[in-house]
């Protein structure tokens, strides 16, 4: 297999790693963010640490529990071969039943929206 020169990767490696930092930037974002609200609690010092501990061990159960229920609704082929590589999509329909990908894709877009605007 013949690579192109290190010069012309560069570039496309760069635009590549910018794109895999998204998610945790932003979810370093987030935690910077939390540190403003330090000033208007009460025992800052316990209660900080606290919601933070207690909030990223929530969403750590829920990303687990979420990935137990994909695993419990679809075999590990049809998570591989999901569309465009949406499984939630992909297990909302194999509920639903074979016919609503149409309702599962507009569940999921719902349940995006909300967590987006909750963020």
């Amino acid at each position: 297999m013949n690579l192109p020169p290190s010069s012309e990767l560069a570039v496309p490696l760069l635009w590549a790693f910018a794109v895999a930092t998204v998610g945790s930037l932003f979810s370093a974002d987030a935690w910077n963010n939390v540190t403003f609200l330090a000033e208007e609690v009460k025992d800052a010092e316990n209660s900080v640490p606290k919601a933070l501990v207690f909030g990223t061990g929530l969403v750590t159960i829920l990303y687990v529990l979420a990935n137990i229920g994909f695993l419990n609704v679809l075999p590990l082929e049809e998570i591989a071969k999901a569309p465009e590589d949406r499984v939630a999509t992909a297990a909302v329909a194999a509920v639903a039943g074979s016919g609503e990908a149409g309702l599962a894709a507009t569940i999921m877009a719902c349940v995006i929206l909300v967590s987006t605007f909750g963020c």
